[in-house]
């Protein structure tokens, strides 16, 4: 198979299964050399709509993400008649976060941070989250950077966290934990977050959980009780993240703004990467709560949902298949989705996706879904959304063009039908009848008949006999007279030739050119041509040119030359007189192109008038 790597191709022939490792699902080998480059190859023999990351990786193919590993190619191929695919990843020396903190290595907790929220923008904004974020899915590598792997295992950014999803849910509990109890959220579920709004959520317990744990030696880093106290160790150093992560929250969006990251970040670092020590204890009050509790949640909010979009990732399924329907919904305690404007699927809240299938019978048809959201406050419609089963629809433009011929068709089978039940009568025959002449009006002799008619026919017949041969005898004489002529013509030629005098030819005379006259002509000329080159070259002042040009130096005088004559001259020489009375002096300009300005910079006062003229041009 053929592989790109850095827009260079490459061979690379699959040696599956010598040495590959089978992972959750996928098999996968490194490193392997293809070229000069050593890969992380992954192969997937399942259907890419089964990978939730798929989209992702094809996005960033080929390209350098801040945080994320490059993704060299993905090849499509067939082995043993099933398409399998091969995803080349760049691999690097390092190892996964997990496996350092084993060998006893802290890592630095400031670049970590850096690098993963640098790592989850990338992510972010092609519209993924990180669902399997742990230790495993983070490489350190060698020259001390961090990066985020395991990029095939994300979720589209609408797809809310579910328990169902594949990954690690350690810190999910964490997340989930403090929502609940810090921050006063009584009826959270994992579908009220959004995915990249946990990511960040999962790097600060992370960072906490390093400082605590490996830094500063507060409890065992992989023990259950010391994770447990993680939430409130949070609460207790970063209080401002409560107020933070609940407006996140009220407000609905689905991937936090870019302010909102930057005070994300730049709490973590003042109060836990750049902190002397973390807070364990929290900080006495005059008059404490006698009956402490959960904090009260946000207040909710009294209106009815709001329907953001709602969307689907196909528009037509030729032989059938699956699709998936995709939402953003505020304030909803309920979705339901419309099949042909009856109820068909009812949507757990939070969830922002959701995969369905419709079969291809041989026939063409047309699905309608909708989506309503609702609460105590009141139910809202989305627009619905066509999706086409079976053979693509002829385009508009090709329906149009169509039309023409198939309306002339049915007008011409329309005149057909109606010539078939109401054919044209044919014309009635035109009858012309003889008549014979009447001998009473026209008189015995202008009747012809019998004998008389034959006797005319012959005596015509004799008269054009004769008339031919009279014109073939006039014809024949001529003839014998122009030879005649023709022959007397040319033995009076020779006669005159043989007894002519010889003929003497005069001198052709060369006629006299005045070159004095020629030169004075041209020299006018050139005068003229010159007077003509001079009108159209001005001088433009600083005054008129800081105006065209839009600059101006202290101390500084400019002149501009215009050439509008259509000649590019050589030399222009402008005498220029400054307005103090100083003595004038002249300024030789070079190069002047037709219809262009050459500026010339002179040592002249701004407040000082001055005049210039063109004295003469040389092209």
């Amino acid at each position: 198979m053929q592989v790109i790597i850095k827009e260079r191709e490459y061979e690379y022939k699959s040696d599956y299964s010598a040495g590959w490792v089978f992972s959750s699902g996928d098999d996968f080998k490194f490193p392997v050399k293809v070229g000069r480059y050593s890969c992380f190859i992954k192969r997937f023999a399942r259907n890419p709509e089964k990978v939730s990351g798929w989209r992702l990786v094809q996005s960033l193919r080929a390209t350098t993400q801040p945080g994320l590993p490059r993704i060299h190619d993905i090849v499509q191929t067939e082995e043993k008649g099933s398409k399998v695919r091969y995803l080349f990843y760049e691999c690097m020396e390092g190892d996964t976060l997990d496996n350092v903190i084993k060998d006893g290595v802290v890592p630095d907790i400031g670049r970590l941070a850096d690098e993963l929220f640098k790592a989850l923008g990338s992510i972010h904004r092609h519209e993924h989250w990180m669902s399997d974020f742990c230790e495993k899915n983070i490489f350190c590598k060698k020259d001390g950077g961090f990066c985020l792997i395991d990029l095939d295992s994300t979720h589209p950014a609408g797809l809310r966290p579910d328990n169902e999803m594949y990954g690690s849910k350690e810190y999910w509990a964490l997340v989930f934990s403090y929502l609940i109890n810090c921050v006063g959220l009584k009826d959270f579920k994992p579908g009220d977050i959004p995915g990249p709004v946990l990511n960040y959520l999962q790097v600060v317990f992370l960072i906490l959980r390093i400082r605590a744990g490996l830094t500063e030696g507060i409890g065992n880093y992989k023990s259950t009780e010391f994770c447990d106290k993680l939430p409130e160790l949070l609460d207790l150093n970063i209080s401002a993240y409560r107020e933070l992560f609940s407006d996140l929250l009220n407000a609905g969006v689905s991937t936090p703004g870019a302010d909102d990251i930057k005070r994300i970040k730049a709490l973590l670092v003042e109060n836990m990467v750049d902190a002397p020590a973390l807070r364990t204890e929290p900080v006495p009050v005059p008059n404490p709560d006698p009956n402490p509790g959960p904090r009260p949640g946000p207040d909710p909010v009294k209106r009815p949902p709001v329907i953001g979009s709602f969307s689907c990732d196909k528009k037509r399924l030729k032989k059938g298949g699956f699709f998936t329907l995709s939402w953003e919904v505020k304030y909803e305690e309920s979705v339901s989705i419309s099949r042909n404007g009856l109820p068909y699927k009812i949507a757990p809240k939070g969830l922002g996706a959701m995969t369905l299938g419709e079969r291809y019978d041989g026939k063409e048809k047309k699905v309608v879904y909708s989506m309503s959201a609702s609460n105590k406050f009141g139910t809202v419609n989305s627009e619905p959304l066509l999706l086409c089963v079976g053979q693509a629809d002829p385009k508009p433009l090709l329906l149009a063009v169509a039309g023409v011929p198939v309306l002339i068709v049915l007008v011409l089978l329309l005149v057909r039908g109606i010539h078939a039940l109401w054919p044209p009568q044919p014309p009635p025959p035109i009858v012309i009848q003889k008549v014979q002449p009447d001998t009473a009006k026209v008189g015995p002799s202008m009747v012809l008949g019998g004998d008389a008619f034959k006797r005319m026919e012959d005596s015509l017949t004799a008269d054009r006999k004769k008339k031919m041969k009279e014109a073939k005898d006039a014809r024949d004489s001529a003839a014998e007279e122009a030879k005649r002529r023709a022959a007397e013509g040319k033995s009076r030629s020779k006669l005159l030739a043989a007894n002519a005098p010889p003929v003497v030819r005069d001198t052709v005379r060369t006629p006299v050119i005045d070159e004095a006259a020629i030169q004075r002509e041209r020299r006018r000329e050139r005068l003229l041509l010159e007077k003509r080159v001079q009108d159209s070259v001005s001088v433009i002042d600083s005054v008129f040119f800081n105006k065209v040009l839009g600059v101006f130096r202290s101390g500084v005088r400019k002149l501009g030359i215009r050439n509008r004559s259509g000649f590019f001259l050589d030399t222009v020489v402008v005498e220029i007189t400054p307005g103090s009375g100083a003595k004038p002096y002249r300024k030789d300009f070079f190069n002047i192109k037709a219809g262009a300005f050459t500026v010339v910079i002179d040592k002249l006062s701004k407040k000082e008038s001055l005049q210039a003229t063109v004295q003469s041009v040389i092209f």
